[in-house]
């Protein structure tokens, strides 16, 4: 989404779609006004086991944990999604890519946060491709197709996420959060 944004906004400011090419093969983005719409492959909710790593890793005990490239944590409440201070050496060490705690939320459908110390970053602001798996559990146990997602870390975001079949469409607005100029040697 933050690549859209520059390239709708910068470099081809009369385009209202891109093709673009990344990790899950060719992919169209959309851009209506202020809102960025793009669609991907759900991720699986395959169960797996709680662990004593995972219990020591988040500093709390889960209620349910999905794996498919990344991790998906199911805590009890918004506010233990918020306030939680995980273990980043830990948290790097769990199989998965990612690492996402959510809760169904007050405001919105849900509640997250995501880590990704794997790639260099506690915590990611607002995260497209792990809500590929948050809004299909949440569309899932709310038995509604169309979820709102609010990503709670210190920058925020919302999701507007739209699960059909095995596909999720995610929307939302970008912001530009800086600048670097290019000096050319």
């Amino acid at each position: 989404m933050a690549t859209a944004f520059v390239l709708f906004n910068y470099f081809d400011q009369d385009a209202d779609t891109l093709n673009l090419y990344g990790q899950i093969g060719e992919f169209t983005i959309h851009k209506s006004d202020d809102m960025i719409k793009m669609e991907f492959p759900a991720y699986k909710l395959e169960h797996i086991e709680i662990t004593d790593t995972m219990i020591e890793a988040l500093g709390t005990i889960p209620l349910a944990v999905y794996k498919d490239r990344d991790i998906l944590f199911v805590l009890r409440d918004e506010d233990e999604v918020r306030y939680l201070q995980p273990d980043m050496e830990l948290i790097s060490k769990l199989d998965g890519a990612c690492v996402a705690v959510t809760a169904k939320g007050t405001e919105y459908d849900c509640v997250s946060r995501v880590f990704a110390p794997k790639y260099g970053m506690t915590e990611d602001p607002v995260t497209g491709s792990t809500h590929c798996m948050i809004a299909p559990y949440w569309s899932m146990r709310l038995n509604k197709p169309d979820i709102t997602a609010f990503q709670a870390s210190s920058r925020t975001g919302i999701l507007y996420c739209e699960c059909i079949g095995d596909k999720v469409i995610i929307s939302g607005k970008a912001v530009l959060f800086s600048i670097n100029d290019i000096v050319a040697l």
